[in-house]
């Protein structure tokens, strides 16, 4: 993405929060986290990934709630933001922390497979296998070159 449709998707996310936490009255919305946005080359669609307490049900429920109060959420976007078109909503749910933490329940387990075996855990603690001191692999520029490792092209 480039880096206007990335501050224009950043910018979606966080109004569609801000409306949906103050504005939006429906007694069913429960708590709502909109974790970010996508929007298409043309401005005209956005994706827009949420996510909420409970299991599959309930989220499923929050998507019912957020399609709809899309018109709603839409015409307060416009009055918010200026934009030539105000994006049609897409609602897709996002399992980044369940995803994460079924990652960490096998690096977990991993430790514990790797300790009761007489084996080294070292190298599981850091992200990537560290060599020295919890320090990435590559040198000690590695972050410089490769940047934080928060951009958007692997996210939401």
């Amino acid at each position: 993405m480039t880096s206007r449709l990335d501050k224009v998707a950043d910018l979606i996310a966080e109004n569609i929060s801000e409306i949906i936490e103050h504005q939006l009255n429906d007694p069913r919305k429960g708590l709502i986290t909109v974790t970010g946005a996508r929007v298409s080359g043309d401005l005209r669609h956005a994706q827009v990934f949420v996510t909420t307490l409970g299991d599959e049900a309930a989220k499923r429920e929050m998507v019912r709630i957020l399609e709809h109060a899309s018109g709603f959420i839409r015409a307060e976007l416009g009055r918010r933001i200026r934009l030539k078109f105000v994006p049609e909503l897409a609602w897709r749910i996002d399992n980044t922390v369940e995803d994460a933490q079924k990652i960490d329940d096998v690096l977990r387990r991993l430790r514990a497979e790797r300790g009761e075996d007489g084996e080294s855990t070292e190298g599981l603690d850091a992200p990537g296998g560290s060599g020295r001191d919890g320090a990435p692999p590559g040198g000690d520029d590695a972050e410089g070159a490769g940047g934080s490792g928060h951009g958007s092209e692997g996210a939401p």
